[in-house]
């Protein structure tokens, strides 16, 4: 023989058997959050289109009682939105309730320096 014997191809191929991944328990309560840090600037804004612009920077729905909506707020801060709304808290006042489960921002007014039920709006 001159040349070296053709190689041999095989069309099938040994190979385990695929297995299932057991399944990952997934607690939303032990998981923690995880919220981008923004840059958030907003001067001499009245509070209903400040809420909204958080809002929209998170794709979450706003809510502002009519009672609050015409305070004032200027506020320049970097954090997360949980950050932002303590800041707002301060400045204006009031109580922001921010609901994650249902993408929610609410902005209440507080009474003698007590929150008021959210439950009422």
């Amino acid at each position: 023989r001159q040349h070296a014997p053709e190689p041999v191809y095989s069309r099938t191929r040994w190979v385990r058997p695929p297995q299932v991944n057991p399944p990952r328990e997934r607690d939303a309560k032990s998981a923690p959050l995880i919220l981008p840090i923004i840059h958030y600037t907003v001067k001499g804004m009245p509070m209903k289109e400040a809420v909204l612009v958080l809002s929209a920077t998170s794709r979450y729905r706003s809510y502002t009682a009519p009672s609050v909506s015409g305070i004032k707020v200027s506020i320049n801060t970097l954090g997360t939105i949980e950050e932002i709304a303590q800041e707002i808290e301060n400045q204006a006042n009031v109580q922001v309730v921010i609901d994650h489960s249902s993408e929610d921002i609410r902005v209440l007014p507080r009474v003698g320096g007590e929150a008021v039920n959210s439950d009422r709006y």
